[in-house]
């Protein structure tokens, strides 16, 4: 699928109830010159009046407290960009939340004092030590230090 081009987009939420027109299936991608994959409906569904080169996705808030994520999950191109850390969170809060958080002084997720974090692991090529795998440079020869391994 990589050879579809990297100009591809397709938005895939984690955590949330999400319909199904708007989960973001591999092959829904869409690209800004109104071309699609096989599976992108949602502007037909959501949208009829949507420009060739945008899409509509529904994600209803209407849900308990959590926090989901979304990334590109392009069919050929979701490792990429998900290693490269094309990846966002948002939080979603509830009046049970709010209710635990003002009875208990507690920072909340509309208090200034918390923090919400999204981790990654990722390896980099190093600067004085060999990278693991010992053809890594004759796969990507203009590899530096710091790069994505």
């Amino acid at each position: 699928g990589a050879d579809l081009g990297d100009d591809r987009v397709d938005v895939h939420l984690h955590g949330g109830f999400v319909p199904w027109i708007s989960d973001g299936g591999p092959h829904a991608w869409w690209k800004p010159d109104g071309g699609h994959g096989p599976s992108f409906i949602n502007n037909s569904v959501l949208n009829s009046g949507a420009a060739p080169d945008e899409a509509e996705y529904f994600y209803p808030n209407q849900q308990s407290a959590r926090l989901v994520w979304y990334h590109d999950h392009v069919f050929g191109l979701t490792r990429l960009n998900a290693y490269a850390g094309i990846a966002i969170g948002y939080v979603i809060y509830d009046d049970y939340e709010l209710s635990l958080v003002a009875n208990n002084n507690l920072p909340g997720p509309l208090d200034g004092r918390t923090v919400y974090l999204v981790i990654q692991d990722k390896t980099f090529v190093g600067a004085d030590t060999p990278v693991a795998d010992p053809t890594w440079y004759d796969v990507m020869p203009n590899s530096r230090a710091g790069d994505l391994w």
